[in-house]
């Protein structure tokens, strides 16, 4: 039997860093504040690990609903998923799959200010 190789399926996973970037665009914090005013559902969550510059970096990647654009998630966001990996018990497939079965996390970012003027990002849960 002959096996049929999709090289361009092979490719595009070896150039991603996530199955969720796979065939999206990334949308920096500040287009999806400009997109979704009013807010977003994220349906799709996944902890990212990489090497760079001989450095190993990890961070969280989200996907935005009903788009082909996904995220990095910031200091909040990862927050969230971090608890939502501890009530897993670590397990990042069970997180993985009960994220994908839920309803997913409807929130709203806003760029907003310390305090002392510090520019941060507001998460509201919706």
């Amino acid at each position: 039997m002959e096996r049929q190789l999709n090289f361009r399926q092979i490719a595009q996973k070896e150039v991603s860093f996530a199955e969720i970037m796979t065939n999206r665009t990334k949308l920096d914090t500040e287009d999806i504040i400009d997109r979704y005013p009013d807010g977003f559902v994220i349906d799709e969550i996944e902890y990212v690990t990489m090497t760079k510059n001989g450095k190993e970096e990890s961070f969280w990647v989200f996907h935005i609903a009903e788009t082909e654009f996904f995220g990095f998630a910031g200091t909040i966001l990862t927050k969230i998923f971090e608890r939502y990996l501890e009530l897993c018990e670590g397990d990042f497939e069970a997180l993985y799959n009960a994220f994908k079965e839920s309803e997913g996390l409807s929130v709203k970012l806003e760029e907003a200010r310390t305090k002392d003027g510090k520019a941060l990002i507001k998460v509201e849960v919706l």
